[in-house]
């Protein structure tokens, strides 16, 4: 059964903790029956029998950073919180880090940055480890190393009868080791990442902030071009956003990196042609730590959404003014643009393992959108997550089109949009793993079509 110090309930700081606080948005606030933080791989083991001796619902919490509710917690059953599960080491050669599920990507960066040595994670310190590398992973290094599933060189799992493995490319695991890339947490629970890392010692980058729609259009050009002719210099990445509030002007806000130390990189040319406010700042960071910590705190204490789509570059001009002309005046909102250019994918499908889960066209350019909204007021849920789909809704965007998992609403099946059959595949993984249905974070690439 489990120890006595892993389980907490309603009444303990760490139950209020594990449950409300680490969670980034209120909307994912839950009140478990209890909380259980497992200090080990082999704890997590007996965390899944106990549940599943005893006929209760269960859910993963890693970082808590996907404001979908449900995702990453429960009402009715055992909360399993990642917290304890932080290992940070090197390999020896310090050609890899192995990494635990219960760290943010800030902890893992500052913890590399004194060798010269960096990983594939998120762009943002907040942002949680596992969440991000089982469902893709973009990064400012993308274009040239792919997302941050295509850097991971090994997993410690749980699976559904309790066992721990080491699941790597080349074991007897090699089909579950495909399916993680990208298949989100449908087969096992992750309790370890080994990722490969990069000796990048020096980063170029920041941060610009403007306004007006002359400097908004020379942005939508420059995102555009930049992720066309990506291919020139793959050691750049962006973080492109508009960001618009009640009775404010929008704002434009451009977060630039590059590998390596050119003072100015030429690919941000066109970038340079915007008046930028006068706090703007681009240069070499003093560290690979410092570009996620220049986009600043992530807004906490309030109510978040997300929903990704696809659009066509010449979109660009017309969703974001329909956007804002559509928005309520009780909430802010911030579209975020991401360019994913051919090299970013061309990577993915040449990294050793057969590619990975997605199943998408990796020889054209795509531009997916993310509308990401904060609002206060949980009675106001309904009409914003339903203005959010109407404003989605404006690509005319449907069917089986790829969306991409970490970014989407809780509503869109995600899954109906990955390569037949990869999606095939998949569900035989996941039957040969779980065989029982043990329900591991509520599989959602069933037969018939669930959504993310």
């Amino acid at each position: 059964m489990l120890a006595f110090g892993e389980v907490f309930w309603p009444d303990s700081n760490t139950y209020q903790l594990e449950s409300t606080i680490i969670y980034w948005s209120l909307t994912t606030w839950n009140q478990p029956r209890c909380v259980f933080v497992p200090q080990s791989a082999k704890s997590m083991g007996r965390g899944i029998w106990t549940a599943r001796l005893c006929h209760i619902d269960f859910a993963i919490r890693g970082g808590g950073h996907m404001p979908n509710p449900g995702f990453a917690g429960t009402n009715t059953g055992i909360l399993f919180g990642l917290t304890a599960l932080n290992t940070l080491y090197f390999s020896n050669d310090q050609k890899s880090v192995f990494v635990g599920p219960g760290l943010k990507w800030g902890e893992v960066y500052t913890f590399l940055a004194p060798h010269g040595r960096y990983a594939l994670g998120g762009r943002l310190q907040q942002v949680g480890v596992p969440g991000l590398l089982l469902g893709g992973g973009l990064n400012y290094f993308s274009n040239k190393y792919g997302f941050a599933m295509d850097n991971i060189l090994s997993y410690e799992c749980v699976l559904a009868n309790g066992h721990v493995a080491i699941v790597t490319a080349d074991n007897e695991y090699k089909d579950l080791f495909w399916a993680l890339h990208g298949g989100s947490s449908n087969f096992c629970i992750v309790t370890k990442f080994q990722l490969k890392t990069h000796p990048i010692a020096k980063m170029w980058g920041g941060l610009g902030t403007f306004v007006g729609q002359p400097n908004c259009d020379i942005f939508y050009s420059a995102i555009a071009n930049f992720t066309n002719s990506a291919y020139v210099d793959k050691g750049a990445g962006l973080v492109s956003l508009i960001s618009f509030a009640p009775n404010l002007p929008d704002l434009g806000i451009h977060c630039a990196g590059h590998e390596g130390d050119i003072p100015d990189p030429p690919i941000f040319d066109e970038f340079n042609k915007i008046t930028f406010h006068n706090d703007s700042k681009f240069g070499m960071m003093t560290d690979t730590a410092e570009l996620p910590n220049i986009l600043g705190g992530v807004i906490v204490g309030l109510r978040h959404n997300f929903r990704v789509q696809k659009c066509p570059r010449n979109f660009l001009r017309f969703i974001l003014p329909q956007t804002r002309a559509k928005c309520p005046m009780d909430i802010s909102c911030a579209v975020a643009i991401q360019g994913v250019p051919a090299t970013l994918l061309e990577r993915g499908a040449s990294n050793g393992v057969g590619g990975n889960t997605f199943g998408i066209n990796t020889t054209q350019n795509y531009f997916w959108y993310n509308i990401n909204c904060n609002w206060a007021d949980a009675a106001d849920d309904p009409a914003i997550h339903n203005w959010v789909k109407e404003v989605a809704a404006l690509t005319g965007n449907g069917g089986r089109e790829f969306l991409y998992l970490n970014d989407a609403q809780g509503d869109q099946d995600c899954f109906a949009g990955y390569g037949p059959n990869e999606l095939t595949r998949m569900r035989e993984v996941r039957a040969k793993y779980d065989p029982r249905g043990a329900n591991i974070l509520r599989s959602r690439i069933g037969d018939q079509g669930e959504t993310h």
